[in-house]
């Protein structure tokens, strides 16, 4: 609808990739607190009552996801873009209402 109205596809490509990457973000900083949150405070609480246990923090599964999620928010509203780019402005337009 937006391209009916002026914006091009270079624009229309770039605003996909910034919204999915604005999502990307808001997961990940949740993600991150969430799990700083749990594992930091409950698990370690948890880990502290138990005498045979250890208990060591990290975020490194966290970080390896980072770049894939990171990745995976720009590729797949490119993917559906081109995908779309297939058929016409007023094709597109009929098929949302």
């Amino acid at each position: 609808m937006i391209q009916s109205v002026g914006m091009t596809k270079r624009q229309l490509r770039w605003m996909l990739a910034f919204e999915g990457l604005d999502y990307a973000g808001i997961t990940l900083v949740t993600s991150y607190v969430l799990s700083v949150f749990t594992v930091g405070v409950v698990v370690r609480r948890i880990a502290e009552e138990g005498y045979t246990s250890t208990f060591r923090f990290t975020l490194l599964p966290l970080a390896v996801c980072t770049p894939i999620l990171i990745g995976l928010a720009v590729l797949i509203p490119y993917i559906c873009f081109k995908n779309l780019e297939k058929q016409s402005i007023t094709e597109r337009l009929r098929i949302t209402d």
